[in-house]
């Protein structure tokens, strides 16, 4: 973000950011009206972090990463609307959740068998079972019975917390996250451990 605020002319204000974000929405409308299903599967160079990939990967990193700083915005904000559709919040939930399986502690995973079920308040937006079985450790878009700790949290604070906006302790403490069980807690904070 530095780099490209660095591009940016000292003397543009923000109304002209907006206008320059509108142009990239309209030339992104553009160029999918002109799409089939068929393209989607086609790669493209896609500068964000991701290098070559898919189109429809693409439209889906969009989605996501615009969702997280709208919400961001928000939150600085101190706004509680508009509120993102339930399709799209769990879109992102989805998406940033599958990255906890990529970094668990090897060593506190190691021949523990541990589910944690993230359950968000929003409607439409349901649940996501964190499972870790002999240092191995997978994410599915549902709610298990007999887990060892459910989370239950909205989207914003979760958000909060993920970005470091909000310490984790500070969002149980005030009810903002509820838990199941103090003990699961803590496992789940050693098995990812975050900041």
């Amino acid at each position: 973000n530095a780099r490209k605020f660095a591009e940016r002319p000292a003397s543009q204000t923000a109304g002209q950011s907006v206008k320059q974000w509108q142009g990239t929405c309209e030339e992104i409308r553009r160029l999918a009206a002109g799409m089939g299903d068929a393209d989607l599967d086609k790669p493209f160079w896609m500068p964000l972090m991701a290098g070559w990939t898919t189109a429809v990967e693409g439209f889906e990193f969009t989605r996501t990463h615009d969702w997280s700083e709208f919400m961001q915005l928000r939150i600085h904000m101190e706004r509680d609307e508009p509120v993102p559709s339930a399709g799209a919040t769990r879109a992102y939930l989805n998406r940033i959740l599958q990255f906890f399986p990529l970094f668990p502690d090897r060593e506190a995973a190691a021949g523990r068998e541990f589910t944690a079920v993230m359950v968000f308040r929003e409607a439409g937006v349901g649940a996501f079972n964190i499972r870790v079985s002999n240092g191995n450790a997978s994410v599915t878009a549902d709610e298990v019975e007999n887990a060892d700790l459910v989370m239950t949290q909205s989207a914003e604070t979760f958000e909060k917390t993920f970005r470091g906006i909000q310490k984790p302790a500070e969002a149980v403490g005030s009810g903002e996250i509820q838990v199941s069980d103090f003990e699961g807690l803590a496992v789940f904070g050693q098995l990812f451990p975050m900041g």
